[in-house]
């Protein structure tokens, strides 16, 4: 049995996907929460306003509810897209991402990357570096505000 090699070749290779990273800001404040990173922007923000994984993250959850308590719904905006074939060189991405905005913005509620130490200018470098790095590449700039 003869095996094609265009498409046994093919076939190994992973498809690409495109990495959103986001925030989630309070309209009563307008101030940023959380950074997160997902390739379903929309459905990501379902799940975060139907506490889908409220167990991983009580404050961030907790702070939802008290909106949606009062009728207000969090704001999520694109700041930042890759797409590659290699998840872990977005998550590095994300993770640069999260540093950057707690320097400049203060507390966030993830509690992935809260031990991260680097510098303003280390983050900065780190997503350059990273983003470099992807194969398909990053065409995303400026930012996005979605509200569903």
């Amino acid at each position: 049995m003869a095996i094609d090699k265009h498409t046994s070749d093919s076939a190994k290779k992973p498809t690409p996907k495109t990495f959103y990273i986001y925030t989630l800001t309070d309209p009563r404040d307008n101030v940023v929460f959380y950074v997160g990173i997902t390739v379903n922007v929309r459905q990501r923000y379902e799940d975060h306003l139907h506490n889908s994984l409220q167990a991983l993250n009580i404050l961030k959850y907790d702070l939802i509810a008290e909106m949606k308590a009062n009728n207000v719904k969090p704001v999520i905006t694109v700041i930042d897209s890759m797409t590659t074939t290699n998840s872990l060189y977005a998550f590095q991405v994300e993770g640069a991402w999260t540093r950057l905005m707690q320097i400049r913005l203060g507390t966030l509620l993830n509690i992935r990357n809260i031990d991260d130490t680097r510098t303003e200018q280390e983050a900065l470098d780190a997503i350059a570096h990273f983003k470099s790095l992807i194969d398909v590449g990053s065409r995303y700039s400026g930012k996005l505000t979605l509200s569903y």
